[in-house]
């Protein structure tokens, strides 16, 4: 039994004696043989113990209802988190399906015949312009690149559809831990080269992506095959 419902136990036990002890010493007299005397008596009882359990009732059941209260509140509490957790869990395997979406629709691109030899390929192509026009800065680089990305209007013309999926739906995440959880995941999966060429592309060509970024500015980064075009 905890330590309050011990105490009210208790302070209930003690409301129960108090009558008897004060009608006992008020009248001190032996047992009577006299009917009225009992009458009286049980007129006594009826009357102190009717108003004590009458009162004795609302306690217990505003404890009651307290308890009730108390009950509902974490049983809601504990609704409300469960169903937080699924719809994080839910908005990560979206993360996840996604990010894996983009990589199978570049495995079916009819422009890339080589996934893993396209980011030095479009490195190669990106290192003339930037001889020609002497880059040698992060921005001059990333109009290259752009640029690149204007002439190739196909290169990822399906993929980037899905990248402004997945960007809106991470940009939807209202939990800071679970949104940096579900741009590492991005990261993971989604190697530093197609995160750069995929931003360039979605500059150029889809104006949705572009407004997602602005809530996920270090998505991209310059890739290991461009930097050394930079000072």
């Amino acid at each position: 039994m905890k330590t309050r419902q011990k105490l009210l136990f208790s302070i209930a036990i003690i409301f129960l004696v108090i009558p008897l002890l004060t009608y006992f010493f008020k009248f001190r007299n032996p047992l009577s043989d006299n009917p009225q005397d009992w009458a009286a008596f049980g007129s006594y009882l009826g009357g102190v113990y009717s108003a004590l359990f009458g009162f004795l009732s609302v306690l217990v059941l505003v404890a009651t209802l307290r308890e009730m209260r108390n009950a509902n509140r974490h049983e809601r509490e504990n609704s409300e988190l469960q169903l937080s957790n699924a719809m994080a869990t839910k908005k990560l395997q979206d993360v996840i399906q996604l990010t894996e979406m983009i990589h199978k629709i570049m495995d079916n691109n009819p422009t890339i015949t080589d996934k893993d030899s396209l980011p030095h390929y479009l490195a190669m192509q990106v290192h003339g312009f930037c001889r020609q026009q002497g880059v040698n800065d992060k921005e001059g680089l990333y109009k290259a690149a752009q640029g690149l990305m204007h002439r190739d209007k196909n290169r990822f013309s399906s993929e980037i559809h899905v990248l402004a999926q997945l960007i809106k739906s991470i940009a939807s995440i209202k939990d800071i831990e679970q949104e940096e959880t579900a741009k590492a995941v991005v990261k993971g999966l989604l190697s530093d080269s197609f995160r750069f060429w995929l931003y360039c592309y979605a500059q150029v060509w889809n104006p949705e992506a572009q407004r997602y970024f602005l809530t996920w500015p270090d998505f991209h980064s310059v890739p290991e095959e461009l930097e050394h075009f930079l000072l």
